[in-house]
């Protein structure tokens, strides 16, 4: 019997891991903010967005709310889809920081939770090609926060995540256009 019974525990935690699930959604580029620099463009082409210029620091700030079926401090990938015209180059493009917003809560700046998925440096093909680059959004856990007092990630959180172009480290002579942010998180 007690075989029995710790086969259906076993059971029941699969089944509960199967129904958590992951679901995206899109923020276009035409809704990133510019930073630093950052020139917005006109919706000249239905997949334009953010232009990201070669001299200094350039950047946009992603922001989107952390849907009601969000299960609490589990990571979220975010894709950003960008493009460049003319000949192939590197572009070094960085995930910079968080600034994490609750009711209730003091507004949280943070340095540690987002990070992107490989080098901050990649190329940009020779054509007008569509290309990604992933990052990855976490609770800020016992990292160390700039201000506030958020550290863990729950449905509701405000999150603006900053994305900065450092073009004197890179090769590309041009803009690099962001036309949108591909959203993944877990559900409960």
């Amino acid at each position: 019997m007690k075989n029995l019974f710790s086969a259906f525990l076993v059971l029941l935690a699969s089944a509960n891991a199967a129904m958590a699930g992951t679901k995206s959604f899109i923020v276009p580029g035409t809704d990133l903010e510019t930073t630093n620099g950052g020139a917005l463009q006109g919706a000249v082409h239905t997949y334009d967005g953010v232009a990201l210029a070669d001299a200094g620091f350039s950047g946009f700030a992603l922001n989107f709310t952390l849907p009601s079926d969000y299960k609490k401090n589990t990571p979220v990938a975010i894709q950003l889809r960008m493009y460049g015209a003319g000949d192939a180059c590197t572009v070094r493009l960085y995930a910079k920081a968080t600034v994490r917003y609750r009711p209730g809560r003091d507004v949280t700046t943070e340095d540690v939770g987002l990070k992107n998925n490989g080098d901050d440096l990649f190329t940009v093909p020779s054509l007008l090609r569509l290309v990604t680059r992933g990052s990855t959004l976490r609770k800020a856990g016992n990292g160390t926060l700039i201000a506030g007092s958020i550290r863990d990630q729950l449905a509701g959180d405000g999150i603006t995540a900053f994305y900065t172009r450092q073009g004197v480290a890179d090769s590309c002579t041009r803009s690099v256009v962001v036309t949108s942010a591909k959203i993944t998180y877990t559900t409960n």
